[in-house]
């Protein structure tokens, strides 16, 4: 029995030494599907070759080391029924050949921890039903994943695993955009490549551990006030812990080690301090890395948006911080920030349910927002929908990537074309480029069946 798939979510799967791809863009192919089998040790394509207008599908077998390489490909089918029909046949009857993989692959879920150190949302990920979906995927991602820390399973099942479901989730990403991740260093988290253009990236989460307290500037409103500075106080904590962290081999910076000097360097940073607070606080980052508010103004029934410059935050203890994280000069070896309310496990279960993993009594239901493209819209648009497998979310969905305007090395937007990018103006206005299909947030409500 198949399995529909979609291939942004199994980028993962394939060893690319062993694909051989087309040139597309001669041959005019076209992905129509992906298929895995029961055991999940076969994938199917099947593919439409525009010039003599036939199918084709090929096979790929699940080696040793848990990747899959072209086993078999059949070419000139009249039809995509006749395809699958054939695809299907094929890889049951050699589906009955068993790969013996190898034990050196993270096992994530393994039980070697006291049961009461364990995360609430391990658990949650683990036992329930509910997230069955996101369990099964995990599953078959951390086959993939290197641990370069030797830890990662257990802060992933105790008091990191926020972080380290972040850092899953980035792997993700950056496989689904084709990069290339060299496993050889062991920092920052992800040492990335291109068609030759190298980039690290360091993984950061503001958890909710900081017991920031501030001060509310004198005619504010209280409330606003407040959460700005708080907010800017735990961006500015997670943000500079990685600016001033010092790797103990080399003496020196993330991005001043041997393999990344020279090259763009980004922090990837996730908000998990308050229940639900990525989908309320990225305006806010927003407004700490550029050092300014944006407030919308209508004048003769135009939409305009004024850029205020904001104050230094205020310390209760009355210690000022500086506005505009990359207005400061000696930031200027931070390339850019990403960042997306999405690296959570209902975006994993979501993903995993669009494949067809996870029990089958679970439906998931996704309430999001989107962008608005219409002229002078100040809102996003709602969209309420049913996930299952004719869904096509992506890993890129939702990501944000603020530019620094100072950054010696900037990075080439290009490389992430289903993101949003900021750039920060001359004009102290912000220009944003935003896909058609840019989530700012998601509510997750998974509903069992009984």
């Amino acid at each position: 029995m198949l399995k529909g798939i979609l291939k942004k979510c199994f980028y993962f799967y394939l060893d690319f030494s062993s694909v051989e791809y087309y040139d597309t863009s001669i041959l005019k192919v076209e992905e129509k599907a992906w298929f895995i089998n029961d055991d999940n040790n076969f994938l199917g394509l099947i593919g439409f070759e525009g010039i003599d207008k036939t199918y084709f599908f090929n096979i790929y077998k699940r080696n040793s080391e848990n990747n899959f390489y072209l086993y078999d490909c059949v070419i000139n089918i009249d039809s995509f029924a006749v395809a699958e029909f054939e695809l299907e046949k094929k890889i049951n009857e050699i589906s009955k050949d068993k790969v013996e993989m190898k034990n050196e692959s993270l096992d994530l879920f393994e039980k070697k921890f006291d049961e009461k150190k364990l995360h609430p949302s391990f658990l949650s990920l683990r036992d329930s039903k509910a997230y069955s979906s996101a369990k099964e995927i995990i599953k078959e991602i951390q086959l993939h994943y290197t641990d370069n820390d030797g830890n990662f399973i257990e802060q992933f099942q105790t008091n990191g695993f926020d972080q380290r479901m972040w850092e899953l989730y980035l792997f993700c990403l950056f496989i689904e955009n084709d990069f290339k991740i060299n496993k050889l260093y062991y920092a920052p988290d992800f040492f990335l490549s291109l068609n030759n253009y190298e980039f690290s990236v360091e993984a950061v989460t503001v958890s909710n551990t900081s017991n920031l307290k501030v001060k509310t500037l004198e005619g504010a409103s209280v409330d606003m006030e407040k959460e700005k500075t708080d907010m800017a106080l735990r961006f500015g904590s997670s943000i500079y812990a990685k600016v001033k962290h010092i790797d103990k081999k080399y003496n020196a910076h993330y991005w001043e080690l041997p393999h990344t000097k020279n090259k763009p360097f980004i922090i990837a940073l996730a908000d998990f301090h308050d229940e639900m607070s990525m989908v309320w606080s990225s305006n806010f980052l927003l407004e700490y890395l550029y050092g300014h508010e944006y407030i919308p103004n209508y004048l003769e029934g135009e939409l305009e948006i004024l850029p205020k410059k904001i104050n230094p935050y205020i310390k209760e203890n009355g210690t000022k911080i500086k506005s505009g994280f990359f207005t400061n000069l000696e930031n200027n070896f931070i390339s850019a920030i990403l960042s997306t309310a999405q690296g959570t496990i209902s975006k994993f279960n979501r993903m995993g349910k669009q494949i067809g993993f996870g029990d089958k009594s679970v439906s998931i239901i996704r309430t999001s927002m989107f962008y608005n493209k219409e002229k002078d819209a100040i809102s996003p648009k709602g969209k309420v929908s049913s996930v299952n497998e004719s869904s096509v979310e992506l890993w890129s969905e939702g990501v944000s990537i603020y530019h620094n305007p100072n950054a010696l090395f900037p990075l080439n937007p290009n490389l992430f074309p289903f993101a949003a990018h900021h750039f920060f103006g001359k004009d102290n206005q912000i220009y944003s480029t935003i896909p058609d299909n840019f989530s700012f947030n998601s509510i997750t409500s998974n509903i069992i069946q009984e």
